[in-house]
């Protein structure tokens, strides 16, 4: 008896079996239940009037077993390319956006949290003496280049004035 029960459940788990069996179980279940839960003389007269047909009981549950067992995979592959290539992608997308904008928020968190320390501001105020120092030097540089440049010109305008009336001087005594 162990050796039977163990040979049809791995002649059941073979998927073709396996698919054959559920789809004619399917197909019979009326007759399947009236079996299984009637008394024994019902059991004797369903077995004695049972009609053995080649397309209902063999051709049209092996007919479904391969539909399912070709389709369902092929209804699976479906899903995965759905849920894979579309459904999870904009899953990722935006997940990646929110966690995009989440790290944007925290990155400004921390600047503000770093721009309001008492220490970065206090150097924030050193760079700005530093700079309005560094400033001040160039334009006391640029004042100083002014003033020679113009001290230049003001001597060599003298010296043209004085060039000018010695000239003058000289045209006016030749004149003369």
């Amino acid at each position: 008896m162990k050796s039977l029960k163990d040979n049809a459940i791995s002649r059941l788990k073979n998927p073709i079996v396996g698919a054959f069996a559920l789809s004619w179980t399917i197909l019979n279940i009326n007759g399947l239940s009236l079996f299984l839960l009637g008394d024994t003389p019902t059991k004797i007269e369903i077995i004695k009037h049972k009609n053995w047909m080649l397309t209902d009981d063999f051709l049209i549950p092996l007919s479904i077993a391969i539909i399912y067992l070709i389709v369902l995979p092929l209804l699976n592959m479906v899903y995965e390319l759905i849920n894979d290539g579309l459904i999870n992608f904009y899953r990722s997308k935006n997940k990646n956006d929110r966690d995009k904008k989440l790290a944007i928020q925290k990155k400004e968190t921390v600047i503000a949290e770093i721009e309001s320390d008492i220490s970065y501001l206090q150097k924030l105020k050193d760079k700005d003496i530093d700079r309005w120092l560094e400033e001040k030097r160039k334009r006391n540089e640029e004042f100083i280049a002014q003033k020679a440049l113009y001290s230049k010109l003001v001597g060599d305008s003298s010296n043209d004035q004085r060039t000018a009336r010695n000239e003058i001087a000289k045209t006016n005594k030749n004149n003369d």
